[in-house]
């Protein structure tokens, strides 16, 4: 049974891990596809919105990175960067708000929520050895 549960909880962890990887690269080609350097400055002004756009990435990306390292830490800072990255295209956005905050939050938001059950998952774990040890 402790078996199963942590082949669950590699499942859930590596699939945050797939989602959160795959939506940076994903969105990383809207950056690229606008030209390069061409997404901070048009018609020789600056364009805060290309900045912010390249920076949440960046932040994703940092993001996906801790939760290599602490599953915890990094689910959290992947909710915040979800989050924060919805709300500043649901700003933005000039139709259909709503839908492209959800579209470019939901896949940080959602590996978030995985990688989070899988910490619930390693409590659970841990209380079944604990009880274990005190049925002897």
């Amino acid at each position: 049974m402790i078996q199963q549960m942590v082949t669950a909880q590699k499942i859930l962890i590596w699939m945050a891990r797939l989602i959160s990887l795959i939506a940076i690269i994903f969105f990383s080609f809207f950056a690229i596809s606008e030209g390069g350097l061409e997404i901070f400055i048009t018609q020789g002004q600056l364009r805060i919105q290309g900045i912010l756009f390249v920076a949440f990435l960046f932040f994703s990306a940092i993001s996906m990175g801790v939760s290599f390292w602490k599953t915890k830490i990094g689910a959290h800072l992947l909710l915040l960067s979800g989050l924060s990255f919805a709300i500043f295209i649901f700003i933005i956005a000039v139709q259909n708000n709503l839908l492209v905050s959800i579209v470019l939050g939901g896949p940080f938001i959602t590996s978030s929520f995985l990688l989070y059950l899988a910490t619930i998952k390693k409590r659970s774990k841990a209380i079944m050895k604990i009880d274990s040890k005190y049925e002897k």
